[in-house]
């Protein structure tokens, strides 16, 4: 029908008028001037989108249902009637979409017989004043046509002025639902999206995917990333609770926390929290000068023309906590003694520190933090290469294969940490929307399938605890 329509032979197109206006938020006022002609025989005054309406109404029905209130003045010595026709039963469409000239040709009868409504002349001055109200079962359209039956062949009437007031209680007047629904899938999903941002609006709450300076994209990967690691923290804890070995509570519990850390600061970020927001003062591509945006309010008026890049602290620091406790559990796991684990814990917590300043600072010397942290994260690797794997040669073959498997998932992730930082933070080259993605998937990787590792493979252990510590724990238990 679409194609049918645009191939329609109008007349008349370059002279029209259309004036719309907006009385109130339920009220719209159309007034056309020298309406177009369909195939000569009819005028049409304007199509609305109505919304799905009931006869249950309480009180004076008229006040409540969609109402269209018309004043038609056609030229002397033109006549006018008007018809409502509705394509909730295809009238429209059979009279001038699919059914051409032979329809209307039978006659006014037959368009008076399709239509919802016909409205006459007044005798005196020819003008056609009117008011009908509208109703139906689903969202549809509505069509004003004006036609000459005072000839034997009806015909398409010259009209000086037509005003139409559309009363819409129930919708705001647009097309956009009529539309959507024409267009099939992609139509019923545009339905959705508006019938899911209008219910939030009802209940007086914001838009989840509306936070200025992130796209739609970016919040339902943050939302995505904080679910992942939230279900995971879930998990962990459950298996705590029916663990009985102290050794593996404590790695499961070390884990969870780690990823409720994580899983909350990708929550704040998906809000809006823990953001700061840059923008650019000059040069381009690797070379721009940026600095922090004053306000929120000023990314959010500048976000048309300038394109602000998001700066998440909250993501430092929360990776600075979590990834401590993977790292530790990596040590228990490969009973590596105290100084060693200490090392490593504050060469990590030294990384994060490094490149979260770098991100913050815009001079030359981030590079030089961004080198100090590589270094950091070298330290880290080797130690784990070196210390941690000489000292898990020690252990039993699952608790060693499970170590080398936990390892390489770190080794993995330290490795890909600085150059994300350096083609993101540090020179600021990626769009946004691919920095949320690669950052959280790298998170997923050391955290989440950290801990599902650690579900599959701890219960076949037998137990975590280093030699001499089973007697040790036993005589704490029994004191306390």
């Amino acid at each position: 029908p679409g194609l049918m329509w645009q191939a329609m032979p109008w007349r008349g197109l370059e002279r029209q008028q259309v004036k719309v206006s907006q009385l109130s938020e339920s009220t719209t006022v159309t007034t056309v001037q020298w309406p177009v002609c369909l195939r000569e025989e009819a005028a049409l005054l304007g199509s609305f989108c109505v919304a799905p309406t009931t006869n249950n109404l309480p009180g004076n029905q008229d006040d409540q249902l969609p109402r269209l209130s018309f004043q038609v003045e056609p030229q002397i010595p033109s006549h006018a009637t008007v018809f409502l026709l509705s394509d909730e039963n295809d009238a429209f469409q059979r009279l001038f979409l699919w059914g051409g000239r032979g329809n209307v040709s039978a006659g006014c009868e037959h368009l008076m017989e399709a239509s919802k409504a016909t409205v006459f002349a007044d005798a005196t001055s020819g003008h056609v004043n009117g008011a009908r109200s509208l109703t139906g079962s689903r969202y549809h359209q509505w069509y004003a046509i004006a036609v000459d039956c005072s000839r034997p062949r009806p015909s398409c009437p010259n009209i000086t002025m037509a005003q139409i007031s559309y009363f819409h209680p129930n919708s705001d007047g647009s097309m956009d639902m009529c539309r959507n629904l024409a267009m099939g899938s992609a139509g019923i999903a545009a339905i959705l999206k508006e019938t899911f941002h209008k219910t939030l609006e009802h209940l007086g709450v914001s838009n989840p995917l509306h936070v200025v300076g992130l796209s739609p994209f970016s919040i339902v990967i943050l939302y995505t990333c904080a679910l992942a690691m939230v279900l995971c923290a879930i998990l962990l804890g459950s298996m705590s609770r029916i663990e009985q070995d102290q050794g593996k509570k404590l790695v499961y519990l070390r884990s969870c926390f780690a990823l409720l850390v994580a899983g909350f600061s990708y929550l704040c970020m998906s809000t809006g929290n823990g953001i700061s927001f840059l923008k650019p003062i000059g040069g381009t591509g690797p070379a721009t000068s940026w600095a922090f945006s004053s306000t929120r309010l000023e990314v959010a008026e500048e976000g048309m023309q300038v394109a602000s890049y998001p700066l998440f602290y909250v993501r430092y620091l929360s990776m600075m906590v979590s990834t401590s406790c993977i790292l530790y559990n990596l040590c228990v796991i490969a009973a590596v003694n105290a100084p060693v684990k200490k090392l490593l814990l504050f060469v990590n917590a030294s990384m994060w520190a490094l490149f979260l300043s770098g991100a913050v600072i815009f001079s030359p010397l981030k590079w030089v933090l961004w080198l100090f942290a590589s270094l950091s994260c070298w330290a880290c690797s080797w130690t784990i290469r070196k210390d941690l794997w000489d000292a898990s040669s020690m252990r039993d073959r699952p608790t060693r294969r499970l170590f080398h498997k936990l390892a390489a998932i770190v080794l993995l992730s330290w490795t890909v940490y600085p150059i994300f930082w350096l083609i993101s933070d540090g020179t600021r080259t990626l769009p946004s929307d691919v920095v949320i993605m690669a950052h959280g998937a790298v998170d997923i990787l050391a955290l989440c399938i950290f801990g599902l590792l650690l579900l599959r493979n701890v219960p076949r252990l037998s137990t975590l605890l280093p030699k001499g510590m089973d007697g040790e724990t036993e005589l704490l238990n029994s004191e306390s």
